[in-house]
């Protein structure tokens, strides 16, 4: 049973996100087939697709992977991914993928968001980490900016175009996030109106 077998989509501004299915495997294997640099690919080696699948499978049955849908096409742009959750001892770690049409245009920072906002509230997670390469220096100041803090840094430890770059290792504590989620309330709440009134059309539907 998948962490998300409950779970329905989460709504913001531009982009709403859904927990992904069988019908987004090609479109997983699209983005895992690509040369961006994204957790689907972590291991760096090119696979077939029955070996995507059976990745894939083992991926969702162990973590939290959402699909990244544009609201206006109503299209998928990328995912947002908890992985390693450790629920005993309250971490988790989180990455977001978005298609480079869509980066560093509030999608991507929206969708990382409605994700961290989940992730607080559903797990009880004290800490959310997350890695960020030193090439990506917009992300970097995006989490910056969310609450994270730095915990760590290891030099030269990735090779993209044509030299090696280092890697941050980024924590976002619950106390951090609280403290910063009002900053963000005018995205998240758009979520929480649109959840509650999901819910209310529900409890109609059962009076009726």
């Amino acid at each position: 049973m998948s962490h998300l077998d409950y779970v329905s989509t989460i709504t913001g501004r531009w982009v709403s996100l859904r927990p992904a299915g069988h019908e987004d495997y090609p479109t997983l294997f699209r983005w895992r087939s690509s040369t961006d640099v994204n957790l689907l690919n972590y291991s760096r080696r090119v696979a077939s697709y029955e070996e995507f699948v059976l990745e894939i499978e083992r991926l969702i049955q162990s973590s939290v992977l959402f699909i990244v849908k544009e609201n206006k096409l109503g299209r998928p742009i990328g995912f947002v991914l908890g992985y390693h959750l450790n629920q005993w001892d309250g971490w988790a770690f989180v990455g977001a993928y978005v298609e480079e049409p869509y980066r560093y245009r509030g999608h991507g920072g929206e969708a990382t968001l409605l994700g961290l906002d989940y992730a607080f509230r559903h797990f009880p997670l004290r800490m959310i980490y997350t890695e960020i390469y030193e090439f990506a220096q917009p992300l970097l100041s995006l989490c910056q900016a969310t609450g994270f803090e730095q915990v760590g840094y290891q030099p030269e430890h990735f090779w993209h175009e044509d030299r090696y770059w280092g890697l941050y290792r980024m924590c976002l504590t619950r106390d951090a996030w609280t403290k910063h989620r009002d900053r963000f309330s005018d995205v998240i709440d758009i979520q929480e109106r649109f959840a509650q009134r999901e819910a209310a059309g529900a409890r109609n539907g059962e009076k009726a």
